[in-house]
């Protein structure tokens, strides 16, 4: 595949904020792990533990949505 610099330009303005989104769920998702590390009630561990996987899902939703940008840039995910 040969992609223009110009293509390029433009995948990567829409992959910029897919990939802030996807570093802020990350972030979140590592402060949650912490938070469970030092929970110590059952309900509260369940709960973050709920929050996690939502968070993990938003992660993925985001990486789907960065997939088609990849291999319209050349990259075979």
């Amino acid at each position: 595949m040969n992609t223009s610099i110009e293509e390029l330009k433009k995948i990567n303005e829409q992959l910029e904020p897919l990939d802030r989104q996807r570093e802020a769920a990350l972030r979140r998702m590592l402060k949650i792990d912490s938070d469970i590390m030092e929970a110590t009630d059952a309900d509260i561990i369940e709960d973050l533990q709920e929050q996690r996987e939502r968070a993990r899902i938003h992660i993925l939703t985001i990486l789907t949505q960065m997939e088609p940008l990849f291999r319209q840039a050349g990259f075979d995910c």
